[in-house]
């Protein structure tokens, strides 16, 4: 080993045996990248610990005495970061560095360091390089050394694209072909008969008909671009095959049509599952697909000014933000428009519906489902009365309340709700001296909330009331009132410290009554509680309404029909009708005075 006091590091070195070292000495001495390879020390081969050790360090990486090297074979185009500085050693293509040191070229590391990857060759537009290791961790082009020989490998691959489906999951599309600018002539892209993808990752323009050849199409349009559809004969054409469309997480992808003909046309299925679009057709539909058209999310806006918004064989919207305009209608399809909702802030607006004369099947809303105009709730297969109430009225997603015939019921819904259809009450405060509930109005109510509903008048008895849903709403604050919207909830008779009541009508009327024995109490209901150490039994309950400017006071009417009209004594005999001698006596469960 040769010795330099003027700062140079220096080596001795047997290439090829057993045997082999590199040292580094600065001017006081004191060492400094104490490594070694293949060498064995006190009888240990690639021992550690070994050597001088950190009371003669000037580094942290050197505190343990010598260590072991491990090579690094690098695939093409694949280097490594040697820092701070290379310090060059006697011999060709020698130096070390902090994390190791290159032997005749090939680079070395020690256990646990960090070696950081480099690809040199070509990386194009939408892919990146993507690194393969035989040994150690790797984190991107972050490689942990392992106490072994590693080799490193590096591929360019396409930049994975995620995308939202039809059931709003994020999914992954590894290979696929970009769109880029085309036009003005036409354009003829896919391979007949399979499943094309492509993806629009930067602002692209299409100015004359790009044709997909017979093909099912699948269009990931990226957040925060936009592809511009503009020409009198530009479109998206497909004249045997499918076209799916794509958003992203962030909803922020755009489409943006302005045509002479059909901006979309497909002799199959149109689907879209996100994105926005805006598309404008001078003289054709705007959004055509000859099977179906589905909308499952996203914004779609689609304007023709001499026919047809959107057509179909079936027209189905499962959600989303949707208008349609046409000079003819807005929504025409041959057999069926099916009308749906997805998140409580889906919207759908038509300038007209039409169904096909001679083949028109029908008109629907998705089972399960209401729709509300903001005043009528419109569920399951609507008339031709209800189809033309709905030209040019907004549509959103809404709870059908079946309100009953005595106008008073509770209610819970999974959603927010806007409660301006009906006179909504939470329960706030119970006087516990005089069995009084205060009961608070309230003009929306977050999910799951407990109300109690009247109707505002009795035209709304035993009708259905639409209840137009919404994304959230503030607190109710104080509710005594504990709302259900599973139907399997059992309810029992008390919870702890607290007694339940339900609403029916018994023995003082429609008012609170604890509970028989335990059971469910029904889905959308809500149940009342309150301290068991606070309940007076036996007496009815008064009602205090606050709407926020007045307030009203109801004792519940006892219910005729559960007596039948019979007279009891005040010791609780049935009498043979009405009493002919005064006094005071039972007749329909309230106190009366013969006089």
């Amino acid at each position: 080993m040769e010795n330099s006091t003027s700062g140079a590091p220096c080596m001795k070195m047997t290439i090829g045996t057993m045997n082999a070292s590199i040292v580094g000495y600065k001017n006081s001495g004191t060492l400094t990248r104490n490594y070694y390879h293949a060498c064995t020390v006190a009888g240990v081969a690639n021992a550690t610990g070994v050597g001088i050790g950190s009371e003669s360090s000037t580094t942290t990486s050197d505190v343990d005495g010598a260590r072991a090297l491990y090579a690094i074979t690098l695939g093409t185009n694949v280097t490594i970061d040697r820092t701070p500085a290379t310090d060059p050693l006697p011999g060709t293509n020698n130096m070390t560095y902090d994390n190791g040191a290159d032997i005749e070229g090939v680079p070395y590391a020690y256990a646990g360091a960090t070696v950081t990857l480099n690809y040199t060759g070509e990386v194009g537009t939408g892919y990146h390089v993507v690194y393969s290791i035989t040994a150690g961790t790797l984190e991107g082009n972050t490689l942990t050394m392992p106490a072994e020989d590693v080799t490193v490998t590096a591929e360019v691959v396409q930049i994975p694209v995620s995308y939202i489906d039809a059931d709003g999951a994020t999914q992954i599309c590894n290979a696929y072909t970009t769109i880029t600018d085309c036009g003005p002539s036409w354009t003829e892209i896919g391979t007949s008969g399979q499943e094309n993808w492509y993806v629009v990752s930067s602002d692209a323009t299409i100015s004359g008909t790009c044709s997909f050849i017979n093909s099912h199409t699948h269009l990931i349009v990226c957040d925060g671009v936009t592809l511009t559809i503009n020409g009198y004969n530009a479109k998206l054409l497909g004249n045997y095959g499918s076209l799916t469309i794509y958003g992203q997480s962030g909803g922020s992808g755009n489409i943006t049509a302005n045509t002479g003909g059909q901006c979309l046309n497909f002799n199959g299925n149109v689907t879209i599952n996100g994105c926005t679009i805006n598309a404008t057709s001078e003289l054709q539909r705007s959004i055509y697909g000859s099977y179906n058209v589905i909308i499952n999310r996203g914004i779609v806006t689609a304007t023709s000014s001499h026919s047809y918004g959107i057509f179909g064989d079936n027209v189905t919207i499962n959600g989303g933000t949707v208008s349609a305009t046409g000079s003819a209608d807005g929504i025409r399809a041959v057999e069926t428009i099916t009308l749906g909702w997805t998140n409580p802030t889906d919207r759908i607006y038509a300038s007209s519906y039409a169904l096909s004369d001679t083949y028109g099947i029908a008109f629907q809303v998705k089972d399960g489902q209401t729709l509300t105009d903001g005043t009528n709730a419109f569920s399951g297969t609507l008339n031709s009365d209800q189809i033309a109430a709905l030209a040019g009225q907004t549509l959103q997603p809404a709870a059908a309340l079946a309100m009953n015939n005595a106008g008073i019921m509770t209610y819970a819904s999974p959603y927010a709700l806007d409660l301006s259809n009906v006179n909504a009450y939470v329960v706030s405060d119970y006087n516990s001296g005089n069995s009084t509930l205060t009961l608070t109005k309230a003009t929306e109510a977050p999910a799951n909330t407990g109300l109690l509903l009247k109707a505002k008048d009795d035209g709304q008895k035993n009708t259905t009331i639409a209840l137009p849903l919404q994304e959230s709403a503030e607190a109710v604050g104080e509710n005594l009132l504990v709302g259900v919207t599973d139907g399997a909830t059992i309810v029992h008779q008390t919870e702890g410290s607290y007694t339940n009541f339900i609403l029916a009508n018994g023995k003082y009327g429609i008012d609170w009554y604890t509970l028989s024995e335990a059971g469910t109490i029904g889905a959308n209901k809500a149940y009342l509680q309150l301290p068991t150490a606070e309940v007076s039994s036996g007496r009815a309950f008064t009602w205090v309404y606050d709407d926020g400017t007045s307030t009203k006071m109801e004792r519940p009417t006892p219910d005729p029909s559960l007596y039948g009209g019979e007279w009891y004594d005040l010791n609780g005999r049935k009498l043979k009708g009405k009493p002919t001698t005064k006094g005071l006596y039972i007749h329909n469960g309230r106190k009366k005075v013969v006089r």
